[in-house]
């Protein structure tokens, strides 16, 4: 370990005491990897990840748009490495336990920073209780994403604009890994893009853009609050069965889960009639499946694979086993 490190204190302020089962983070560099080192855990960490050396560009019919490789690295690892963020948490959790000068306080926020010449003063709340207090240390690090509160409030403005888009995340296991997993994959489309993205330990990652003609379905939500009588007796016309989409977490109605779609698990619903899938609802006792209408034209998402339906098994039912790499 490098010796600087020994020689320092830090204090890690968490909101939850639990490990986020999903994949907010996907890969890691190897600058990385090189504060891993800097501490001791590259090794550790690196069992849970998978090397990826490229990144490509492909349409729906199958046809490479772009593809961009990775220079070797000079700094000891690979210049990208695929991760499965719950057990990368997991292993740099207990490796913080081991150093006696890093604490992780679980259960607290920070609600306010304050600095001046001297070093900085964060406000922090504890949760449960209620009861704030103060710490004087020599440097913040703000760490809480996009949204953050501490950037807003040291006046740091994001520059750019800002689409407003919805997408689905979508979580999956993987049975069988497929030809080229090493390479994250972003299917270009005009209507219709996909970040697709094999993460380590037999997972996989799927970001889907909905259009503005898409209607998501909210935790224990009512067609009727989203469709009008007319659309709702074409769908019921059809064939439809409207299954709400349950949030993937339930204090937080912006997120939404998924329904099995196809075996492709993409999770929108079309509310005007535009397309739609096969969906079969998740659940122990699923009702019959409901065929919605799809354009004849539309390629599947995966057209090199020949049963993608054959490849996911359910988020929730990870485990640690490794899949089929025939």
């Amino acid at each position: 370990m490098n010796p600087t490190f020994a020689a320092m204190s830090a204090l890690s302020i968490e909101r939850d005491a639990d490990i986020y089962p999903r994949a907010l983070a996907i890969t890691v560099n190897d600058w990385t990897m090189r504060r891993f080192l800097w501490v001791g855990l590259d090794d550790a960490l690196k069992e849970g990840m998978d090397v990826t050396h490229s990144l490509r560009w492909i349409n729906y019919a199958g046809n490479p748009l772009m593809r961009m490789g990775f220079p070797p690295s000079d700094m000891g690892h690979a210049r990208s490495h695929a991760i499965c963020k719950p057990e990368t948490e997991k292993t740099l959790r207990e490796g913080a336990a081991q150093f006696h000068s890093v604490s992780v306080r679980c259960g607290a926020e920070v609600t306010q920073v304050a600095q001046d010449d001297a070093g900085v003063t964060p406000t922090v709340k504890d949760l449960a209780t209620g009861a704030t207090g103060t710490r004087r240390v020599r440097d913040v690090l703000a760490c809480d994403g996009g949204s953050s509160r501490t950037r807003a409030g040291l006046g740091i403005q994001l520059l750019g604009d800002t689409m407003e888009t919805r997408w689905i995340v979508i979580d999956a296991g993987v049975k069988r890994w497929w030809p080229e997993r090493h390479v994250p994959t972003f299917w270009s489309d005009r209507e219709r893009p996909v970040a697709d993205v094999a993460l380590s330990m037999g997972n996989q990652c799927l970001e889907v853009l909905l259009g503005p003609d898409f209607v998501v379905l909210g935790v224990d939500c009512d067609p009727a609050e989203k469709l009008s009588a007319v659309e709702k007796a074409r769908w019921e016309a059809l064939g439809a069965r409207f299954v709400a989409l349950r949030s993937a977490d339930l204090a937080a109605a912006s997120e939404v889960d998924v329904i099995d779609i196809d075996g492709t698990l993409i999770a929108w619903l079309a509310g005007h009639g535009g397309e739609g899938w096969r969906c079969a609802p998740t659940g122990s006792s699923p009702p019959p499946v409901a065929t919605l209408p799809c354009r004849a034209d539309r390629p599947r998402l995966h057209p090199h694979r020949a049963d993608p339906r054959g490849r996911f098994r359910p988020a929730g039912d990870r485990g640690r086993r490794q899949p089929d790499r025939r």
